[in-house]
């Protein structure tokens, strides 16, 4: 009865689609830490960093341009409302706006010498910063003057993103698990029980119900009440410093060690993408579904292209295969599963196994293929990464490979 159950289970689920994602490097022309980036279309979108750097690009990220800041501080967050109007703020209390694409900018006094973290546009007109000491900053004339965005005073925690769905409903997050959100515009700012203590650094709403918030060691956490209760969607050692969704099911999360995580299920099953960097990641946006882009130290930019090989305009078969032989099975009787790919492309493969959760159980494959219509196999006796028999349930088997990755189900039963 039991095997029936987890067999009832394993074929229940929808077959996820068959989408890849390289991620590639970018000439940036600089070697300064790029901090955030922000695409009005996916032709045009600007990048900003260490010593005042402001990059922009118009060819969806083939090259960048520097354009001339006006400051030297070190800017942590840039926004645009649209090609003309944005906004960039960061150390010492630096504001600058444009209203001519980047063209030129111009230094807003924001009222503070404190760090601001993070900036989000509203509309042309408002526009909220937040950062260090829970400093909230509000501008209701496009940025020319800046006052206190949180009569209230709702925190003293470092804020380090801020979030907004409408001119009213918003979210901040910062220092030891603190959150907040606003319903009207900003007058008052509420706490809410995030359900970490750790440290937030990005908040993203797809809309007003569903969100995620990000954090150190491996916090990614997500709410489909407004932000009221919050589930963990993760399990992982990395510490993402930024998430974005491009739908309620499909978004990426990116952070040290150029951790790169995606999902297609909502948050609910997050795995790791390859990257060509080695840098901290410290922002990604996606202007649409299939194209990404990705920032971090020393000048590393990444694009993201997806592709959906199932179903793709040029008539392309799937770029792999991925089939797990006796997918339920029991260790403790020294069972195992057989796993048989192949790769259509040279490249690197892995294949890994997580729980339903996210978490890495154990790497089976991480190396180089030939291009090849060859069929590989490798197997899994149902233990992690320590030699350790994993206790039943339902795992997962993850493919990724050049130009394409798959997931399958396995069941573990003793």
């Amino acid at each position: 009865m039991r095997a029936y159950s987890y067999l009832f289970l394993l074929f229940s689920f929808i077959s996820p689609s068959l989408l890849y994602a390289d991620w590639t490097l970018q000439t940036s022309g600089v070697s300064t830490d790029l901090n955030s980036v922000f695409f009005v279309n996916t032709s045009t979108g600007w990048t900003a960093g260490a010593s005042g750097v402001v990059l922009k690009t118009v060819n969806g990220g083939s090259s960048w341009t520097a354009q001339t800041s006006g400051t030297s501080s070190i800017l942590r967050d840039i926004s645009f409302m649209d090609t003309s109007t944005g906004i960039a703020v960061g150390n010492d209390g630096a504001i600058i706006k444009s209203t001519d694409s980047g063209q030129t900018w111009t230094a807003a006094n924001s009222g503070i010498t404190d760090i601001l973290y993070s900036v989000y546009m509203v509309n042309t007109s408002t526009s909220y910063a937040v950062g260090q000491l829970g400093r909230v900053r509000l501008t209701t004339n496009g940025g020319t003057t800046w006052s206190n965005g949180a009569p209230n005073g709702s925190t003293s925690n470092d804020l380090k993103s801020v979030f907004f769905v409408n001119t009213s409903t918003g979210w901040a997050v910062g220092n030891s698990g603190t959150l907040l959100r606003t319903y009207d515009s900003g007058t008052n700012w509420n706490s809410q029980t995030s359900g970490t203590s750790e440290n937030l650094t990005s908040v993203f709403f797809i809309d007003v119900s569903t969100g995620w918030v990000t954090g150190a060691n491996g916090v990614i956490r997500k709410s489909t009440d407004s932000g009221t209760t919050w589930t963990s969607v993760i399990s992982t050692a990395a510490s993402f410093n930024s998430i974005h969704f491009v739908s309620t099911q499909t978004g990426w999360a990116v952070g040290n060690s150029s951790v790169i995580f995606k999902s297609t299920s909502s948050g609910q099953n997050f795995f790791a993408e390859r990257s060509t960097a080695t840098s901290n990641l410290f922002d990604v946006y996606f202007p649409s579904s299939t194209i990404g882009f990705a920032v971090g130290a020393s000048g590393v930019i990444l694009k993201n292209t997806v592709t959906d090989t199932a179903t793709s305009s040029s008539g392309e078969a799937p770029q792999g295969s991925l089939k797990a032989i006796g997918n339920l099975f029991d260790p403790t009787k020294n069972e195992s599963t057989t796993i048989e790919y192949s790769i259509k492309n040279a490249g690197s493969v892995t294949i890994r196994i997580y729980t339903m959760q996210g978490k890495l159980v154990k790497v089976l494959v991480n190396g180089e293929t030939k291009a090849a219509d060859t069929t590989f196999t490798t197997t899994w006796d149902g233990k992690n990464e320590s030699g350790e028999i994993i206790s039943s349930g339902i795992y997962l088997v993850h493919i990724s490979g050049p130009k394409f990755s798959k997931t399958q189900k396995i069941a573990v039963v003793e």
